[in-house]
């Protein structure tokens, strides 16, 4: 069968134009009252002629509906109707199309009856290239990322990104991107360079110069270049390196450092200058180390003395422990006098010197007086002068011992 042309003047109505005396419309019962005339409408005309007018009303509900439908093409929903299931389609009052899974009468698609009615989304799919209808995603469907259903606005804020799916993300604050605690935020290139590196967080850091190295910047760091080139001077702080023994011992690299185990390593020698040990007070008297340094207390070890007309200097034992003593002291005329060492000796009393002292001036023809002696102990020693009278007179000695 050829495709039906579509008619001219659908949107004309007949009998549109028509008076109301020139169209009657049969009453609840079926009759047409107004025309004198009773007729079933269900049952149609059987031998009566119909007036004009009823054929007027007949003809003009019958185009007015054609009219509705061309305009509309699918019916307003209404309560008198039987919709069939899955072949009646209506419009509802709430701008929707509706397809009836149910067949049942006065069920309003608008109210809820979704038992009976289901809104028709017709069969054509969206593409990217052309209109249609589409599915909305779950969730997980979401997370999955196939297939060609689309998100509602409470599903797309909820596919938020994690460490296993894609997802949406919010911008951080510059305070969230210095704290680092947030977990589901995002950084852009600005907070990013925001973060900077301190003495409490970590952050991004610039390099620095050789120049700002040298002066100690405190918001940049070095690359081992730059680290490697930044060496001690005499004006500035810096890297060294470490002096081998050879080089501690020759004294001539001028940009090293020297451990405590290589400054340890250079000694004092007759050619070079270095470390030395401290004598101890055995080594001090045994005077056989040539390695080893006497300090000026190990220089007056065992020395001791009493400065004055009578006194005596005490030589260490690693000189030879020898005792010098000296004094004036009076020796009785003719008498023994007993005359006390300043300090006694220790050991022996190897010599004692006297001669005979005068407090005044020597003249000529001065009678000069013998003195003898004799070493009674190494504390005192008996002295008798051989004078012409017994008063005391003065000598002076000098002993010598250890």
């Amino acid at each position: 069968m050829a495709k039906y042309t579509k008619p001219d003047l659908m949107n004309t109505v007949w009998a549109s134009s028509a008076s109301e005396s020139s169209i009657a419309e049969p009453d609840s019962d079926g009759s047409f009252s107004g025309v004198g005339i009773v007729v079933d409408v269900e049952d149609g005309w059987t031998q009566v002629k119909p007036p004009y007018q009823v054929e007027n009303w007949l003809q003009n509900k019958h185009s007015q509906f054609s009219a509705y439908i061309n305009q509309l093409g699918i019916p307003e929903w209404d309560s008198e109707t039987e919709y069939q299931t899955n072949k009646s389609y209506v419009q509802g009052s709430d701008n929707k199309l509706y397809k009836c899974i149910q067949t049942h009468t006065n069920r309003n698609p608008a109210s809820s009856n979704t038992s009976y009615w289901e809104v028709f989304e017709g069969s054509r799919a969206a593409t990217t290239e052309a209109r249609g209808t589409v599915e909305l995603a779950t969730l997980a469907e979401a997370y999955a990322g196939t297939g060609n259903k689309v998100m509602t606005a409470s599903i797309f804020q909820a596919a938020q990104a994690t460490e296993d799916d894609y997802g949406i993300v919010q911008y951080s604050t510059q305070d969230q991107v210095n704290t680092g605690t947030a977990t589901r935020n995002s950084v852009t290139p600005a907070t990013l360079s925001g973060r900077t590196a301190t003495t409490t967080r970590t952050g991004l850091v610039s390099l620095a110069t050789l120049t700002e190295s040298y002066a100690g910047n405190s918001t940049k760091v070095l690359t081992p270049s730059i680290f490697l080139q930044t060496q001690a001077t005499e004006d500035s702080y810096g890297v060294v390196q470490y002096s081998t023994q050879d080089q501690v011992n020759t004294g001539t690299a001028t940009r090293n450092s020297v451990t405590p185990a290589t400054l340890s390593g250079r000694t004092a020698t007759e050619d070079r200058t270095g470390v030395i040990s401290v004598a101890s007070n055995a080594e001090t008297s045994s005077g056989v180390s040539d390695v080893k340094a006497i300090t000026p207390a190990k220089l007056r070890l065992g020395v001791s003395f009493l400065a004055g007309q009578n006194g005596y200097v005490a030589l260490p034992t690693w000189m030879g422990g020898f005792i010098i003593q000296w004094g004036v002291s009076n020796c009785n005329g003719n008498d023994v006098t007993n005359v006390s060492y300043n300090t006694s000796f220790p050991n022996t009393v190897y010599s004692l010197v006297t001669s005979d002292t005068f407090s005044t001036s020597l003249t000529d023809g001065q009678n000069v007086y013998s003195i003898a002696t004799y070493l009674r102990s190494n504390s005192t020693f008996d002295c008798v002068m051989n004078a012409s009278n017994n008063d005391a007179n003065l000598f002076s000695w000098i002993a010598i011992g250890r």
